[in-house]
């Protein structure tokens, strides 16, 4: 009787764990945005460069703006970091999104007006990678647009980390 309750518990969790897996891969995050021509992403700085950072100093900004140059709203969509010692998002006034990362996927969608702009605050941790973390840093943040000229941007930042 006993074994049968052992074997009965096994077979629930495992099942449960298995569809709670399937459906957390089938779960598509990606959000469908429509590509157009009167939507312009205009890219004021693309780079930023931080210098010699303290290990130690804690987390720095950098920060690129981006101005709807068209006439239709200028739609921001999978906002993506290429480390996890970076994390990056929308501002605009009093207006933020939520943070993002490497690992996000979120059906988030940032609007901008025409003639609007928005700031892409991305924060990098100098300490995230440990007291071996230093050296050279190149970080990237992209994100899809519904411009149809410029439908991926790209942002980096680089400096020097040291002890």
């Amino acid at each position: 009787m006993k074994n049968n309750i052992v074997v009965i518990s096994i077979i629930a969790i495992t099942v449960i764990l298995f569809g709670g897996a399937v459906f957390a891969l089938s779960d598509d995050s990606q959000v469908q945005v429509v590509a157009t021509s009167n939507a312009k992403a205009s890219v004021q700085n693309a780079l930023h460069d931080f210098g010699e950072v303290g290990i130690n100093d804690g987390k720095i900004t950098a920060e690129y703006e981006v101005i709807n140059e068209g006439s239709d709203v200028l739609q921001f969509y999978n906002l993506i970091t290429s480390c996890s010692c970076t994390n990056a998002r929308f501002v605009s006034g009093e207006k933020e999104s939520p943070e993002f990362g490497m690992h996000s996927k979120s059906k988030y969608v940032y609007e901008v007006q025409p003639g609007e702009s928005v700031i892409i605050k991305a924060v990098f941790d100098p300490l995230f990678h440990g007291p071996s973390g230093v050296g050279s840093i190149n970080r990237e943040i992209t994100v899809d647009t519904n411009d149809a000229s410029n439908p991926k941007l790209s942002f980096k930042m680089f400096g020097e980390v040291r002890k």
